[in-house]
């Protein structure tokens, strides 16, 4: 147990004895849970991902056609901006395409 306790990736570290075997992979999240909760948050994604799909982890790309119907002159577009991000190729490309441009 001090093997796992001590890694700085708990994941990849197998489970001491029979516990390998004998846990699903929810189980030895809670297990992980329990002794190193600074580590669970990068385990949840890989354990839905592995359980439900990458669907749920993967963001849908961006529609903006989609969302400009979707928006009236009381109900503006609003962009929230992550470090990186740069929207504006996008919707200069897209006013031209409407006629914008």
């Amino acid at each position: 147990w001090k093997k796992l306790y001590d890694s700085s990736d708990p994941m990849e570290v197998p489970l001491p004895g029979k516990w390998e075997e004998g846990l699903s992979e929810f189980q030895k999240m809670v297990v992980i849970r329990c002794l190193r909760p600074d580590k669970i948050t990068p385990f949840v994604p890989s354990f839905v991902k592995n359980n439900l799909g990458p669907v749920y982890i993967e963001p849908p790309p961006f529609d903006l056609p989609g969302s400009y119907s979707d928006s009236t002159n009381t109900t503006p577009l609003i962009f929230v901006l992550s470090p990186g991000a740069d929207p504006m190729v996008a919707l200069l490309k897209f006013a031209d395409d409407q006629g914008f441009g």
